[in-house]
């Protein structure tokens, strides 16, 4: 299976305040648009720092402290972030990670190169999500 086929068929599950919301590739979600009306927002990118290059799944703690300094870079961005958490079809190569409301696209892509990440997921108001690969 390719890399972008793998992240297409991830299973990606935002902590949104209304509860869980999953978020596919290609679809638009009304709990989104709600989300990003009431931040005043039109985008969010769902990015993570957990096993940069998608070569090997690292240690849980390894994936924690690096998502740590990628909430760290999200808040200095004053950028609102929610949990948002992924998973192959079968809850293989488990990830946490944010989704991070407001960010433009060049900041999704500074971040997501920044922590060695292959693609990543990016949401306009009104429209389906879309993956972006690095």
């Amino acid at each position: 299976m390719s890399l972008e086929r793998a992240y297409r068929d991830a299973r990606y599950v935002a902590a949104l305040p209304e509860g869980e919301e999953v978020l596919a590739v290609g679809q638009a979600s009304g709990a989104l648009d709600r989300l990003l009306a009431t931040h005043g927002v039109a985008t969010a990118a769902r990015l993570t720092a957990a096993n940069p290059g998608s070569g090997r799944e690292l240690a849980a703690a390894v994936n924690a402290a690096a998502n740590e300094k990628l909430a760290a870079d999200l808040d200095r961005l004053g950028d609102a972030r929610l949990p948002c958490r992924s998973a192959g079809p079968a809850g293989e190569w488990p990830e946490e990670g944010f989704l991070a409301l407001g960010l433009n696209r060049a900041e999704a892509d500074r971040l997501a190169r920044r922590y060695g990440q292959k693609g990543y997921l990016w949401i306009e108001a009104g429209r389906p999500v879309v993956l972006v690969m690095m």
